[in-house]
């Protein structure tokens, strides 16, 4: 997969571990998945070893990334019920959890203008 794609989520559907050919690019929930446990990346000037890359994978590796993809497959479909998204731990969950790690959500301590401190 070359970047961002569609694709991904179809691969992680179907129980198959992503292959990601590029060098600039963040996947969906990135900081809370552990990428390197249930997929491969290969830089894009070394397409070329692709064949070489995937032909010494062994059995247990293949195993290992599908058990870990079985383990984060619900983060990214959506389920057939809308109200069930705000129940579960599906892509509207950790979407929401990325954002919280990102943005910060804390109140302010102090008040932010002058006449926030006048009591009434």
């Amino acid at each position: 997969m070359l970047g961002r794609s569609p694709h991904l989520v179809d691969a992680i559907y179907a129980g198959c571990a992503p292959v990601f050919i590029a060098d600039r690019t963040a996947q969906p929930f990135s900081g809370i998945f552990a990428y390197h446990t249930l997929s491969l990346r290969i830089a894009e000037n070394a397409i070329y070893t692709l064949s070489t890359v995937l032909s010494a994978l062994s059995d247990a590796e293949i195993n290992r990334m599908q058990i870990a993809l079985l383990k984060v497959r619900e983060a990214f479909i959506y389920s057939s019920d809308p109200a069930q998204e705000w129940t579960r731990r599906g892509p509207l969950y950790y979407t929401l959890l990325e954002m919280a790690q990102k943005v910060s959500l804390d109140w302010p301590t102090t008040p932010m203008h002058s006449a926030c401190s006048r009591r009434f």
